[in-house]
């Protein structure tokens, strides 16, 4: 029965005298929010299943992402509600973190520039991507890490050996920069709308945040021609990653850590790799924590010595000044990554 239609004919057989005022609006609301509610079911009815490439070899994903379809496809597969959490899309994107260390420069290229799409169709439809329309006439709203948890671990799994370059804003293999920490903050918290992916994706740049700085100090330990201003990035590089890692683990309510957690971090990876292979003889309070050639990790000094950690963090940050590594600009490095 169209019910929009009868309205007018109904309408003319009631004397004015005997319609009031609320009789004659409801008719039109009513219409008006039928009509609302079958033109969203009608939107929900006809998304269709997004069409996937007949296969998924290296090749034929990095010329779709790339082409002028690329983000378009991208869109498509990741706001659509599969029935297996995205698992089947997820497998055309498992080669790119093999593909991206790989002695083939064609090979590794290959891959960071398909990997750069992700990362930049991510970080331009964060909002989109938080709370996708899904179920019965669209009335649900999820994110992308919710209905489509294996499709954001692939994304997840394609972007982590780019983490460092999300980070200092360098470019590498065909991985370009995405533009500014705004952006990189936002393909951060994009994979932690899936819980199990972005705890490891989160994991992952704590990881190599404290692995670019202890790169950092043991080449500055050992002698090798390293510029202050080299050490320097290094640092601000592993800041800026850990407070990235905060800000997704913030959004998305993961356990993780302030600033000065994240910097003790930084700072016991740099001193740890120095110590052991410093050539200059090893001097001042740190002497207190060090055991042959090797630097007391925190577990110890709490559970053998009984001691707090103020003195044995400061011992190393005074330690690594004097290497030329000055810290003093974690936080607010880390702050700015992190954003409000």
């Amino acid at each position: 029965m169209d019910v929009c239609a009868i309205s007018p004919s109904l309408t003319s057989q009631v004397s004015s005298s005997q319609m009031t005022s609320a009789h004659q609006l409801r008719a039109p609301r009513f219409c008006l929010a039928l009509v609302v509610a079958i033109a969203g079911f009608a939107a929900a009815c006809s998304r269709q299943t997004p069409e996937l490439p007949s296969n998924n070899d290296p090749a034929t994903v990095h010329e779709l992402l790339v082409g002028s379809d690329g983000v378009q496809f991208l869109a498509e597969i990741s706001k659509y509600d599969w029935p297996d959490n995205g698992a089947k899309a997820a497998g055309y994107f498992m080669w790119i973190k093999r593909d991206a260390t790989s002695g083939d420069g064609r090979t590794a290229v290959r891959a960071g520039e398909t990997a750069h799409v992700i990362a930049s169709f991510l970080a331009d439809n964060r909002n989109d991507l938080e709370g996708i329309s899904h179920g019965f006439l669209g009335l649900q709203h999820s994110s992308v890490g919710e209905i489509n948890p294996d499709l954001v671990s692939a994304y997840a799994s394609a972007l982590t050996p780019y983490q460092v370059s999300m980070a200092d804003d360098d470019a590498v293999d065909g991985f370009k920069p995405l533009g500014d920490l705004a952006a990189s903050r936002d393909v951060f918290v994009v994979i932690a709308t899936g819980r199990d992916a972005g705890t490891q994706f989160i994991d992952s740049a704590y990881e190599r945040a404290a692995g670019v700085a202890a790169d950092a100090a043991r080449q500055a330990c050992t002698g090798q021609e390293q510029s202050t201003s080299s050490g320097a990035k290094a640092i601000q590089t592993a800041a800026t990653l850990s407070g990235l890692a905060a800000a997704a683990a913030s959004s998305a309510n993961i356990p993780t850590k302030n600033s000065h957690q994240a910097m003790d971090d930084i700072l016991y990876a740099m001193a740890s790799a120095c110590v052991p292979v410093a050539e200059t003889p090893i001097e001042g309070q740190i002497l207190d924590y060090v055991e042959g050639r090797r630097l007391l990790t925190p577990d110890e000094i709490v559970q053998q010595r009984n001691a707090g950690l103020e003195d044995y963090y400061q011992s190393q940050r005074d330690y690594l000044y004097t290497r030329g590594l000055d810290i003093s600009g974690f936080v607010d490095w880390y702050a700015s990554a992190k954003g409000s």
